[in-house]
């Protein structure tokens, strides 16, 4: 278990979120899980378990963090919320695959790739998909909604959706990063409501591909691209009204720009971490 650490090498690297119970030289311990940075305690109306479950794993990143090196993050963001919380600094160093545009047939007005967390907010984008075949505004959707039971009422709101005739909804499911590429490479445009995330790598890789992105004003969103097109997450109606925009006329929504920098591996491979 990597825990329990002892072998000697150049470089390590602890990429699920918790640092070794023994110190270790030359390591970097990576934070991608923004719940375990979070004050807010009942975000996302998480169950009792769920919540226990962190604050344990927060206790023991409080105690064990100085075992490595460096700590690490994605972002601006979870840096701020880091040493909020644990009163620690860490460094900001993304790291992500480069993509490169592709001249290919534009098969979708909108994808959403990601699983079903209840942060993701799916039913709250089902809904706007939904008020958008009430109001006859026709258009094509991918997304990656697993075919699970657990994901039943997301399931049966895709099916009512597409049975209407006016959205229709490509669904997925559970699909390697190749496919997710594919997606993106047929879409013209990235819709991504997500309310909570440490780093939301879609919106740079939308912005790799410039293709816009419809998503709310928060931090997480800005610390990584520009010319973002924002949208209510709280809000069906204000959300429908641009994505209707957006479909009647696109030119005037521009596509998003990278601000992120891929530094990771390069700090990793050949920085200092014991500085």
């Amino acid at each position: 278990m990597s825990l329990f650490f002892t072998k000697k090498y150049n470089r390590v690297l602890f990429f699920g979120n918790l640092p070794p119970l023994v110190k270790c030289k030359s390591s970097i311990l990576y934070i991608h899980n923004a719940y375990l940075v979070n004050k807010n305690s009942k975000v996302n109306n998480k169950s009792f378990k769920e919540l226990l479950k962190n604050s344990l794993l927060k206790c023991y990143i409080s105690f064990f963090k100085g075992n490595v090196s460096l700590i690490a993050c994605q972002s601006r963001t979870m840096q701020e919320a880091f040493h909020d919380y644990y009163n620690y600094d860490i460094s900001i160093l993304p790291f992500y695959n480069e993509l490169y545009k592709a001249d290919l047939p534009k098969k979708y007005d909108f994808c959403f790739v990601g699983l079903p967390s209840l942060h993701k907010n799916h039913d709250f984008l089902l809904n706007c998909f939904f008020n958008l075949s009430n109001l006859n505004v026709s258009c094509k959707v991918a997304l990656t909604v697993p075919i699970e039971t657990r994901y039943k009422n997301l399931l049966e709101k895709i099916d009512h959706i597409n049975e209407i005739g006016v959205v229709n909804i490509d669904n997925y499911g559970l699909i390697p990063y190749e496919k997710v590429i594919d997606i993106y490479y047929s879409s013209r445009s990235l819709v991504f409501p997500s309310s909570l995330e440490s780093f939301g790598l879609p919106l740079i890789e939308a912005a790799m591909l410039d293709i816009p992105v419809f998503a709310p004003n928060l931090d997480y969103v800005n610390d990584v691209i520009d010319e973002c097109n924002y949208i209510n997450i709280n809000d069906v109606e204000d959300t429908v009204k641009s994505m209707k925009s957006y479909l009647i006329d696109s030119r005037s929504f521009k596509p998003a720009r990278l601000k992120a920098e891929n530094t990771f591996i390069q700090r990793f491979l050949h920085g200092s971490l014991d500085d």
